[in-house]
């Protein structure tokens, strides 16, 4: 699982495919996987990138730049840490504001401002703690941001078939060796 913020642009713009690639290809801590992917290496981790060609039907009228991206997708993986939250906000609303993109967080459904930074990172920490959950990753060095986890403990019926078994086993063994 991850988490994702969209950039994505509320009008047809020509030459958005070549300002995106052009940038991007500019920057120094943008760069091609082996895999043939594109990902940006900031002082918090690293953030996965990617471009979404224009489809023909995109745009009533003007088309745009066909073949070009319309849109680019910021990728961070689940249980990531706050500063890797944040450094995705931050790429994120800097990167919409250099192309005029919007900035669409698909978590949470809609389009989000710069000033609800908190709010991006709140969402990032509460899908950590859901991983956590449910995916059990309570071993501290699995985990990328803390979470709080709570003991699990055995219950009532659990702990009578165990004392059950722990019983058997003892009487055989007693029986084993004393009959």
């Amino acid at each position: 699982m991850q988490y994702e913020l969209y950039l994505r642009a509320s009008q047809p713009q020509s030459d958005l495919a070549t300002r995106i690639l052009d940038d991007l290809g500019k920057d120094p801590e943008v760069d091609k996987t082996p895999a043939g992917g594109i990902e940006y290496a900031g002082d918090s981790g690293v953030i996965a990138v990617a471009l979404h060609p224009a489809q023909d039907a995109c745009w009533e009228g003007d088309q745009g730049d066909p073949g070009g991206p319309i849109g680019v997708d910021l990728i961070i993986p689940g249980g990531a840490g706050e500063a890797l939250a944040v450094q995705l906000a931050e790429l994120a609303f800097d990167w919409a504001a250099r192309w005029s993109l919007d900035v669409y967080d698909p978590q949470q459904g809609r389009t989000v401002e710069k000033d609800e930074l908190r709010t991006i990172t709140d969402r990032v920490k509460r899908h950590s703690e859901y991983l956590t959950d449910t995916v059990g990753l309570g071993d501290q060095s699995t985990r990328y941001m803390d979470v709080d986890v709570g003991a699990h403990r055995l219950g009532l019926r659990s702990r009578f078939y165990l004392g059950l078994a722990l019983a058997l086993v003892v009487l055989g063994l007693l029986t084993h060796y004393c009959g």
